[in-house]
């Protein structure tokens, strides 16, 4: 594979980062909270499909499935966790969700095990454009992420819903003195973020052939990364412009793991990663309040 097709296949790959960082980007947006627990919620979407597709339910059955699971799941954690901090005290809410995370984590190994689990039905073949190859799962991976940021964008940019979230967003003492009921708007975001948690997670079961409990702890973190990376907590603007950020840093994330992995060393990826965050928030320290 020539550097072009490494270039392409790298930026293909955040798909997964890119949607995953667009959920971190809804929750901080909307109620000024780092969900944590959206990387072993992904994990066990994953584990769900797996689940559904052994027991011969269709692929797209099982992803829907998944997909009410989840959404019942994140819904659940908002209304009995965070609604009753969020209202007391933001900071308290992050040190919830780290301790969520790590509970669900390890009551889902304790129940499930931590050996390594087989996925069915990777997706293998490549395209050719000339000379240029690429993976047939990462391009199915890049179209899905791009529709589904055009939904949200216009979701948000266009709809009634959207302008709710969005009024919610950048005041939500106002919106209840006009009568939005703030709690139910940011329920239904969290409902959006399981529909992008579920995609995500689908899109790793047709790209990669196994999989265990530990992997959506880094692609969480990765993930976060490419959110901060794509403008969280800076972009001026409203939510609609942090959608397209979220989605352009997780590609940018997908091409610096890919391009450290296939030139530099497998064990270098996530370090790359981090170095360039931690690069990014010092350059751009006066920009965050």
């Amino acid at each position: 594979m020539n550097l072009i097709s490494s270039i392409i296949n790298s930026l293909l790959a955040g798909g997964i980062y890119a949607l995953i960082a667009l959920a971190f980007t809804l929750g901080v947006n909307i109620c000024s909270l780092i969900n944590f627990v959206n990387g072993e919620l992904f994990v066990i979407c994953i584990y769900i499909i797996n689940l559904c597709v052994n027991l011969r339910i269709p692929f797209i059955f099982s992803v829907i499935i998944t997909m009410i699971i989840c959404a019942i799941s994140n819904m659940a954690l908002e209304f009995y966790f965070y609604r009753p901090i969020l209202k007391r005290n933001k900071f308290h809410s992050l040190i919830v969700s780290i301790g969520l995370a790590f509970l669900i984590q390890n009551v889902f190994v304790f129940i499930f095990g931590d050996d390594p689990q087989n996925l069915s039905d990777a997706v293998i073949g490549t395209l050719m454009f000339g000379s240029i190859e690429i993976e047939y799962s990462l391009f199915i991976c890049f179209i899905v992420t791009l529709a589904l940021m055009f939904a949200v964008y216009l979701l948000l940019k266009c709809t009634k819903l959207g302008k709710m979230i969005r009024a919610v967003s950048e005041n939500s003492d106002s919106t209840a003195l006009m009568g939005i009921n703030n709690d139910k708007i940011i329920l239904i975001v969290f409902g959006i973020c399981s529909i992008l948690l579920t995609a995500a997670a689908s899109l790793f079961y047709m790209s990669i052939s196994v999989t265990d409990p530990y992997v959506g702890t880094m692609i969480g973190l990765r993930s976060l990364a490419a959110a901060i990376i794509g403008g969280l907590g800076i972009i001026s603007g409203s939510i609609p412009e942090s959608v397209i950020g979220a989605i352009a840093g997780g590609f940018i994330v997908g091409l610096i793991e890919t391009l450290t992995r296939t030139y530099i060393s497998t064990q270098m990826s996530d370090i790359a990663i981090f170095l360039i965050l931690a690069v990014y928030l010092t350059v751009n320290c006066k920009k965050y309040k």
